[in-house]
């Protein structure tokens, strides 16, 4: 009974949305895009240079921001952002950008980043969401849930376990950010494929969009140019987005580059 309902579901919404066009007038705009080649590469704990950058570290008591890191695995380069594993593990990288609202069918948010971990890690996971935050982040924050300037954010994230055998992602609604794990939330009912994210020797092309349809948001993630999985939300869906937020795994040092959020707005 119960897949009997979940493929109903499903297919209603594939046939509502899977094609969603798009948006008539629109062009794609470049909302940001770091190579972090302006950033001076540093192994300062406090990674000045990215706070100037606009990027700051939220996360809990104890925390220690990301730093600057170099990595040579194509199609990274020189610069990158990097989570040293340790303490600066479980933090989030934020960057925010002027609120962007999908308010057409076919408008969309992408986020499009290169990966790739230093060491294999068999431990924690890569989140990527775009949030809707009240608050605006102007340092870092390492501290208790009523502090944590993502307090009340709402959203989108996809994760997906970083290991050397292929692991299937999930798509998560979030309620507040700044919560531990994005608790209390919702997962979204969709059908991954499994991939590789772990693995020291490669590096991975990675994008996460929403697109706004008829009746709701569909949700994207692919990883090296072919879609792993995608979902939708039609209860009361959030449209409206102005922070990237990004975790890496804990147990081992990752690097991340290439980030660029793209807009394609109906006008």
């Amino acid at each position: 009974m119960n897949k009997i309902k979940l493929s109903t579901k499903i297919i209603t919404a594939t046939l509502t949305m899977a094609c969603l066009p798009v948006a008539k007038g629109a062009v794609d705009a470049t909302v940001f895009s770091d190579g972090f080649t302006d950033v001076a590469a540093s192994e300062v704990p406090e990674s000045s240079g990215l706070n100037a950058a606009s990027w700051y570290f939220v996360g809990h008591v104890g925390g220690t921001p990301w730093t600057v890191g170099e990595d040579s695995v194509s199609p990274l380069s020189g610069p990158v952002l990097e989570n040293q594993g340790s303490s600066s593990g479980w933090q989030s990288a934020v960057k925010q950008f002027p609120a962007t609202t999908l308010s057409k069918t076919g408008d969309s948010l992408t986020v499009k980043l290169d990966y790739h971990a230093k060491a294999s890690a068999e431990d924690g996971r890569l989140d990527v969401a775009f949030l809707s935050s009240p608050n605006s982040i102007t340092n870092n924050s390492f501290t208790e849930q009523d502090g944590n300037p993502l307090l009340n954010a709402k959203g989108y994230s996809v994760y997906q376990p970083c290991k050397t055998i292929a692991e299937k992602s999930s798509f998560i609604k979030i309620k507040n950010a700044a919560e531990s794990f994005d608790s209390p939330k919702t997962t979204l009912e969709s059908c991954p494929t499994s991939s590789v994210l772990g693995d020291a020797a490669k590096a991975h092309s990675l994008m996460f969009s929403i697109t706004k349809g008829e009746s709701g948001i569909k949700v994207v993630w692919s990883v090296d140019g072919a879609a792993m999985d995608s979902a939708f939300d039609m209860d009361s869906p959030i449209v409206t987005f102005n922070t990237l937020r990004l975790m890496a795994p804990s147990d081992t040092p990752t690097h991340l580059d290439n980030i660029s959020v793209v807009a394609n707005i109906s006008k």
